[in-house]
Order: C-alpha cells, then sequence, then structure tokens
C-alpha cells in the first residue's frame, strides 16, 4: 500500500515540496547544535567543497595537520577521524545527517581535536546539515557537472557551493582563510569571497593573474614515476620537493590544495613534503588490487564525466596493454550525464563492460541503453558488452585481461553497499574482484 509521503510526493510538484522542506530541514539543523552544544565552535573547521577532489584534499589535509602536531579530526565520504579514532565511512553519505554531524564534531572535541577536517557537499549546504559549523577554512578544488537532479543549472550548483565560502566565520584565535583552484574555470567567482587571507593553487603561473593579492602555490617540474608523481612547488619564496604516491595529474591538484592549506596554518615546509610523502594512497580512489595477477586492477569512486576523464586518461598513459572498463550509471540520479560517461569511457578504452551501478529504483539495463549513445559517437576502434549482474561484468573483464593491460572498475571505489529498489546490500569491488580473479585463475 502507498504510505502517505509516497502519495504526496506523487500529486505535488517538487517546488513545491521543496518550499516545506527547506524550513523543516533548517529547523531539525538547528536543533541539532542545539542539543550538541555547538561543538564546532571548539574547532578550527575546514571545509573541502567542489565536484571531485575532495576526500582525498581533506586526507592528504589531515595528515599534514597532524604531522605537524595537531589532533585533527576528519570527516569524508572515505572514512571519519575523531582524534586517535579512525574509522571508514559506510554510510554513503558525503555529509552526515545534521544530529550526526553534530555528535561527530562532539566526539572529534571529547578525543581531543583542535582542528576539524570536512567534506562539504552541495546536497549538505542545500539541506543544512552544516548549519551551526564556523568554517574558518575554504577550499574549492574543481567544478563540474553532477548534482542536477537537484540543483537544476549548473549556475544553482556553483552558488550552493558558494555559500560554504560565504559562511566563513574566524575562530577566537584565528582569521578566515579561501583556497582556490586557479586552474579551473570557477576560480574567479570563488575566489571573489571575502577572506582575510586568499590561497591560489594551480599548474601554470597564469592562476596568479585570477587575483594578484592571493598567495599563489604553483606546481612545477610535474613527473611522473613507477611509484607516483614527482613535482616542485612554489609558494612565493617557498621551495617544496613533493612526492605525491598518488597517480594522475588530478591528484597533483587535489595535493597542492591541502600543500596550500598546511601554509596557511604555517606548517614548516619540511613537514608538508614528509606528510605528503608518508599517504600511501586513500581508500577507493585509484586502489590497485593485488590477487596474484599479471595485469593491473584499480577500483575508483569516479562517477562524474569529469572524474571518469581524469581517471582514465592517467590510466590510458601508464596502461601498456589495453585498458578495460567496467561502469554503469547511478540510478535516479541525473540522467543526463550518462551519455557522456559512455563518451569519455569510449574515447579512453579498448574494451568496456556495462553494468549496474546503485540502479535504485530504475531497471539498470535502461540505464545501460542511456549510456549507449555516447559510445557510439566516438569513432574508435572499441568494443563493448553489456552484463547488468555487477559481478558478472567484473569476472567478464578478468577474463579478458592479459599482462601488461589495466581494468578499472568505477564509480563505487570505497563503499561497501550497492543501493536498489529495496534498499542496500553488501558489496564491495575490491573484494569481488579479488574473489572473481581466483575463480578466472583456476580455469586458466
Amino acid at each position: 500500500m502507498e504510505s502517505v509521503l509516497s502519495f504526496f510526493r506523487r500529486i505535488i510538484p517538487e517546488p513545491v515540496l521543496d518550499f516545506f522542506r527547506v524550513p523543516y530541514h533548517y529547523t531539525l539543523a538547528v536543533l541539532a547544535a542545539v542539543v550538541y552544544g555547538f561543538p564546532g565552535k571548539k574547532l578550527n573547521v575546514i571545509g573541502v567543497t567542489g565536484t571531485n577532489g575532495k576526500s582525498t584534499t581533506a586526507n592528504l589535509l589531515a595528515a599534514i595537520l597532524e604531522a605537524d602536531g595537531k589532533k585533527v579530526g576528519l570527516s569524508t565520504t572515505v572514512n571519519f577521524w575523531t582524534g586517535s579514532k579512525k574509522a571508514l565511512n559506510h554510510t554513503k553519505m558525503t555529509s552526515l545527517g545534521r544530529f550526526q554531524m553534530q555528535r561527530l564534531l562532539r566526539e572529534m572535541v571529547k578525543g581531543g581535536c583542535t582542528h576539524a577536517v570536512i567534506e562539504v557537499s552541495s546536497h549538505a549546504i542545500h539541506w543544512n546539515r552544516v548549519w551551526g559549523i564556523p568554517f574558518e577554512t575554504a577550499v574549492f578544488t574543481n567544478f563540474s557537472r553532477d548534482h542536477l537532479d537537484l540543483h537544476g543549472t549548473m549556475d544553482e550548483y556553483k552558488q550552493t557551493k558558494g555559500r560554504l565560502f560565504q559562511s566563513l566565520r574566524a575562530s577566537e584565535d584565528g582569521k578566515t582563510i579561501s583556497v582556490v583552484n586557479g586552474d579551473d574555470v570557477a576560480a574567479p567567482y570563488f575566489i571573489e569571497f571575502f577572506a582575510d587571507t586568499k590561497y591560489l593553487y594551480g599548474t601554470s603561473d597564469a592562476a596568479a593573474d585570477i587575483m594578484p593579492l592571493a598567495h599563489t602555490v604553483i606546481a612545477k617540474s610535474i613527473r611522473p614515476d613507477t611509484s607516483g608523481t614527482r613535482f616542485s612547488v612554489h609558494a612565493e619564496d617557498i621551495r617544496i620537493p613533493i612526492h605525491l604516491k598518488l597517480p594522475g595529474r588530478f591528484n597533483v591538484s587535489n595535493a597542492l590544495a591541502a600543500i596550500s592549506v598546511g601554509l596557511a596554518y604555517d606548517v614548516k615546509p619540511k613537514t608538508i613534503a614528509a606528510a605528503i610523502d608518508a599517504v600511501d594512497g586513500v581508500p577507493g580512489r585509484m586502489e590497485p588490487v593485488d590477487a596474484g595477477q599479471s595485469f593491473s586492477i584499480v577500483v575508483d569512486y569516479a562517477h562524474t564525466p569529469d572524474a571518469f576523464d581524469n581517471v582514465l586518461s592517467a590510466l590510458r598513459e601508464a596502461t601498456k596493454g589495453k585498458l578495460i572498463t567496467v561502469f554503469g550509471a547511478t540510478g535516479d540520479r541525473d540522467p543526463g550525464k550518462r551519455f557522456d560517461l559512455g563518451k569519455i569511457a569510449a574515447t579512453y578504452s579498448d574494451f568496456m563492460v556495462l553494468t549496474e551501478e546503485d540502479p535504485g529504483s530504475e531497471d539498470p539495463l535502461d540505464i545501460i541503453e542511456a549510456i549507449k549513445p555516447g559510445i557510439d559517437k566516438v569513432k574508435r576502434n572499441v568494443t563493448y558488452e553489456v552484463e547488468p549482474n555487477r559481478r558478472t561484468a567484473i569476472r567478464m573483464a578478468l577474463a579478458k585481461a592479459k599482462r601488461g593491460d589495466t581494468v578499472i572498475l568505477l564509480a563505487k571505489g570505497h563503499e561497501t553497499v550497492m543501493t536498489y529498489a529495496d534498499g542496500k546490500h553488501p558489496w564491495d569491488d575490491r573484494k569481488v574482484a579479488a574473489e572473481e580473479w581466483r575463480k578466472v585463475a583456476s580455469k586458466k
């Protein structure tokens, strides 16, 4: 029988529902902050927003601050820190609900944390999940298509993220700081928000032209190697040699964001370099799976067109053999991006298996049909197969791989559940890949 809530959702237009939702969620946010005593006021809070790279940036930054002797709290799509306690995030939420978030901040305070690094999604800003948290630093990673099912337009999406910068409040002993990716087309919008100190980072000196009075942090002499990337950071009169154990030029940008905040908090260059070098990886972000195979298996959380381009271009460059890609698209979310996902995957891949990825209430085959036109738009020798069952799709990809190839499993990353119409079911791409490779290997 249809619930009352489902009935009203069916007959009342979304804009009308939003009219009532916003004050409702605002009231919950105020209540949550009051119940837990506004714990964010006792922390130096740093918010990281952007379409992609937030979790990696936040983890690198937390490592830098921790290496500097600070007690750090962390909240990302991937993991939570509350001082000495560190755990994975199994909620499938980038930013927790209002009461959960305030409770987590209180646990950080109880754990002796002085600083908190929080990944801030546009959903969290829109629905007031981070209301009552006094951010003193805001970090912008990049801006590209995502969440248009919620925001409607790219401009509205951008303005929602801008509210984080607009909300900056200095702590009792601090100042407001903004850190912006100068390589991104949206940089002029984000850097214009008021902050006591502004940092622009990028891989080109042209970033300095956006805001001449901002501090600039530039990566030069970028050299990929077998263990990641080496580059030199030029920050006015400071030079820092960096060894980043994360592949891809996009991760250089993520590292620059974290380094910029470290410099803003007066962390010594040697400490920054050592902290970055000590980070071996971030769960589900270009994470290798070693099951004894002669080729590479990589798991990544990329699920937007921009992230697809970043990850697949990096792997295409690093792969001597064939690039085999397993992907789909999320159900009940921004169907307009499915064409782009197909087009980008076909641009870089040699073979693809189209499959499910959190289909929700949609039929995975319907989602795949929306991906196919993007593939057909690419005029190159690329083939694909359709297998809606993700486990079987992974097995097919692994069976096709040979020495020197790379199999990339996209979109699930660190996640440990798959969302269907009847709810969440256990799922982990990394475990499934290892299990399926053992089955494939036993038959060879």
